[in-house]
């Protein structure tokens, strides 16, 4: 090696591990010194058979390296043998600056070198980090500009955790022991990032009809059980044990690990509705119908309680109350898909786009709100309402719609199914006699 070889290698040495002391400690002052010492890089440095011109180069690379104040070296008493050699500290974007502009050496170095560190230290615990790395390692040799050494070292702990859990926890709880808040792993888009590459390296894409993180139970992870809204004239019998929610005003809610448990549900309203916005689930309130709080997309638990109660009441009418919105007839149109029934909407309409009480709430549509709409416009049961909204521009959310309808019963009006709904009942009936 000539003295170059050596400027060059003892300053990446340097950077490198501060670079590693940054990603540990972070912001943090530590008192300790980022040391290399001579034979990290001549391993016969200060030997009796060491070659003695390589010594040389090695001393002249540091004394080049000290009258450019990158470095502070620690000699030998009474000789040129040197012992260590420490950065100095604030001199590092200088030292890049020089590695580039004379070695070519960019910041993308160390960054590459970082990653492949932490691919050498997880890349044989299992299955997942072993998919990880190899995912990591061909978008290293593509693009470095999104990699962020910090996240991909919590990537990487929380799978080699995951991997290797054998105990029944709770996501908060493997956050805790993993990162010690019980909230890290839950935050998105993280949280579903480590859902998406478990079930990349597992194989085991999700389908609509389950959440992206049920690929954690095969991890013995699981979630907090979830609650389903309910309320209305509604009996529910579990386990032998019948309970009536006809009087609970604000309903109740029916936690997830009872779902399988139940015998059987009796929806004594003539009509049942699932509700997009809990506002209005809450807001809600008339006697022909008993609703359930949907808050977005139908999860699989909803899901199966729906299903649930379709069974045990074919004869009730069931509709769909939400935004009149893209999102909201996306919600619609999944939730018929994967109940396999159809729910009418709900006072989502054109005669709710064209009321006069709603005028000051109608919201303009964006551009993605026309990309959306657009990919609706075939579709029979969304067509005419798409229509007037691409016309006008607008949008309306459920919120408005459900507190002016109250207003109404309150004032005496009786909450009815709009006559265009009325219409299309007659006509299903004057088409199944015929």
């Amino acid at each position: 090696m000539n003295t170059n070889d050596f400027i060059r290698d003892i300053l990446l040495a340097l950077v490198h591990k501060k670079n590693k002391r940054n990603l540990k400690y972070g912001e943090k002052e530590i008192g300790r010194s980022i040391i290399v010492r001579p034979k990290d890089f001549y391993n016969r440095y200060g030997s009796e058979n060491a070659d003695v011109s390589v010594e040389k180069k090695f001393n002249e690379a540091v004394s080049i390296l000290e009258k450019k104040n990158y470095v502070k070296a620690d000699r030998v008493k009474y000789s040129d043998d040197i012992k260590k050699i420490s950065l100095n500290t604030g001199t590092e974007q200088d030292i890049e600056d020089f590695l580039n502009d004379t070695f070519g050496v960019t910041p993308r170095y160390f960054v590459v070198e970082e990653v492949k560190e932490l691919i050498e230290k997880y890349k044989n615990n299992g299955k997942l980090t072993e998919y990880y790395s190899n995912q990591l390692l061909n978008k290293v040799e593509h693009t470095i500009s999104d990699i962020e050494i910090e996240k991909e070292e919590k990537v990487f702990s929380i799978l080699d955790f995951i991997q290797n859990n054998g105990e029944d926890l709770y996501i908060r709880e493997v956050s805790m022991l993993v990162f010690g808040s019980s909230k890290v792993l839950e935050e998105q888009p993280f949280y579903n990032n480590i859902c998406s590459i478990i079930r990349n390296a597992t194989d085991k894409p999700a389908d609509e009809d389950s959440a992206i993180d049920d690929i954690l139970k095969d991890f013995h992870i699981i979630n907090v059980d979830q609650g389903v809204l309910l309320k209305g004239d509604i009996v529910i019998s579990i386990s032998g044990y019948e309970l009536s929610i006809r009087n609970l005003s604000n309903g109740v809610s029916l936690n997830s690990s009872d779902i399988p448990l139940i015998d059987y549900i009796k929806i004594k309203t003539e009509n049942f509705m699932t509700i997009e916005n809990k506002t209005a689930f809450y807001r809600f309130d008339n006697s022909r119908f008993s609703v359930m709080y949907l808050g977005g997309f139908a999860n699989r638990h909803q899901v199966e309680l729906l299903k649930r109660i379709i069974t045990d009441n074919p004869n009730t009418e069931y509709y769909h109350f939400g935004d009149i919105d893209a999102g909201g007839f996306f919600i619609h149109q999944h939730l018929c898909r994967s109940t396999g029934k159809e729910f009418r909407p709900y006072h989502m309409g054109v005669d709710e786009l064209y009321n006069p009480d709603y005028t000051n709430c109608l919201v303009k549509l964006t551009k993605n709100d026309y990309d959306r709409l657009k990919s609706l416009i075939e579709n029979k049961t969304y067509k005419e309402v798409v229509d007037v909204m691409l016309k006008e521009g607008i949008k309306l959310e459920q919120e408005i719609v459900c507190l002016m309808l109250q207003k109404e019963t309150k004032e005496g009006t009786e909450l009815v199914i709009s006559k265009r709904f009325e219409e299309e009942d007659h006509g299903r009936k004057r088409k199944s006699s015929s």
